[in-house]
């Protein structure tokens, strides 16, 4: 991907949407794919522990838009004000933008690219992903038990089945997810080391 941008702020479904109406495509992936409290290994990795991280949003943004779409979505994202993780990506594109000393019709491309982007949400309300909502059982449940785990006895007492389940999981709905990639083969472990 060519940029990536970590962007602070809660991020809603309103603010997503906005991707869509000014042109863009916008990917959801849900990261379950870390401990928030443990850190934990793979049977096929024992000496590599996976780091501590938070559930968090991974979007990858893709253009399909024009340039006057590209300066309303701008303006669109300036207008959230700067408690929108939007406003400040704006902010950013904006500054970007001025670096390559090309008029704003041009701008679009040399910031954006045709390839897509990369955006971390690590806030995001429950109307993007509604966590203590979803379907007991379904594997993006399991992985945010999973996740959620307090210490290492607490993650190593949960069933295999959810200590295999963390990953990457593509949004359908706030409370629908399915799997991206393929699962781990064998059940994680917290690690003690």
């Amino acid at each position: 991907m060519s940029g990536q941008y970590r962007l602070v702020g809660t991020l809603t479904e309103a603010q997503a949407d906005l991707f869509y109406e000014f042109g863009f495509s916008l990917n959801i992936l849900l990261d379950v794919s870390h401990a928030i409290h443990v850190r934990t290994i793979r049977a096929d990795r024992p000496k590599d522990p996976i780091i501590t991280k938070p559930i968090e949003l991974d979007c990858q943004m893709e253009k399909f838009g024009t340039t006057q779409k590209y300066t309303g979505f701008l303006k669109a994202c300036l207008a959230l004000g700067a408690a929108s993780p939007l406003y400040n990506f704006g902010k950013q594109l904006q500054t970007e933008g001025a670096k390559v000393d090309l008029p704003p019709n041009k701008q679009l491309e040399a910031v954006i690219g045709k390839s897509k982007i990369k955006l971390e949400f690590p806030d995001f309300d429950t109307s993007i992903a509604a966590l203590d909502q979803l379907v007991a059982g379904t594997e993006a449940a399991n992985a945010v038990l999973a996740a959620r785990a307090a210490n290492e006895d607490a993650f190593d007492d949960l069933l295999p089945a959810v200590r295999s389940s963390m990953g990457m999981f593509v949004r359908k709905n706030n409370l629908q997810f399915k799997r991206h990639g393929a699962a781990e083969g064998a059940p994680r472990t917290a690690y003690r080391g």
